[in-house]
């Protein structure tokens, strides 16, 4: 099973419990830089959520952590880190979030986003992804009704800290 399928299958378990699976092969892509969304590039090992999850990457993949509090939240967050890949990406991207992510989740115990690009075709190609975890999601939904309005959510996410990996495999590895 491949390092996406790995994390779309954990996905329900909570991003802690993601684990990753052997590929091989060099990804063709780099990963991008995400300074300019106020996050701060840390090792994967000093994370509390991905810390796990990277502990020992797979032979030819590529993986990078970041960490930080955006104030417009993980959400807006995950649709800039999206931007930022098909930018990088170019003509040869396709946004694969639809098919190889797991819909936005926020609750007590677990605040995660996905988004997936695949750059190149399905055979020759590299997937790159990005998971982004809320460091503690409790915390920040503690004081939400169960009826809470998107206004209500949006603020209670804004400036909440979260941790981001991005990670790259080649396409081939991806059964979609």
């Amino acid at each position: 099973m491949t390092l996406a399928r790995h994390l779309i299958a954990a996905a329900g378990a909570g991003v802690t419990a993601l684990a990753l699976a052997a590929c091989s092969g060099a990804p063709a892509v780099e990963l991008p830089d995400l300074t300019s969304l106020g996050l701060s590039a840390v090792d994967c090992a000093e994370t509390a959520q991905m810390a796990d999850v990277v502990a020992s990457p797979p032979a030819g993949s590529e993986t990078a952590c970041w960490t930080g509090a955006p104030d417009d939240g993980f959400v807006a967050t995950a649709d800039a880190i999206l931007a930022l890949l098909m930018e990088d990406a170019g003509e040869e991207g396709t946004d694969a979030t639809s098919a190889l992510c797991w819909d936005d989740a926020l609750t007590e115990t677990e605040g995660s986003a996905c988004r997936a690009v695949v750059v190149g075709d399905l055979t020759d190609g590299t997937v790159v992804s990005a998971v982004i975890a809320v460091t503690d999601p409790a915390s920040m939904t503690a004081d939400l009704p169960d009826d809470a309005t998107e206004e209500q959510v949006a603020e209670a996410i804004a400036g909440a800290p979260i941790e981001v990996l991005l990670f790259s495999e080649p396409a081939s590895l991806v059964d979609a």
